[in-house]
């Protein structure tokens, strides 16, 4: 089920510098979510890399520490809603 969640979101990462910051982000918090829930895939994992890199490099200019905080002040509120995504997502399916 992780992997479904995240290979939705990995379209940004695989446009990499090309995708637009607000993209760079939803995709870095979906693959956030499901690699907190399960263990991903090696394609999965490495399209979570590739978009971990480039929003770690445009938003925060390489400084890891400045992520770090922004992902701890950020992490309950973006995992909350990924999960009430999911959860409305699962109540459509017949």
């Amino acid at each position: 089920m992780a992997w479904a969640v995240a290979s939705a979101a990995t379209q940004a990462g695989a446009q990499g510098a090309g995708a637009s910051l607000q993209e760079l982000e939803r995709e870095f918090w979906r693959c956030d979510h499901a690699a907190a829930r399960s263990l991903l895939d090696a394609g999965t994992a490495a399209q979570c890399s590739i978009a971990y890199e480039a929003l770690n490099k445009r938003r925060f200019g390489g400084d890891f520490g400045a992520m770090l905080a922004w992902w701890r002040a950020n992490k309950d509120a973006e995992h909350l809603a990924l999960s009430a995504e999911a959860e409305r997502k699962a109540s459509l399916t017949p």
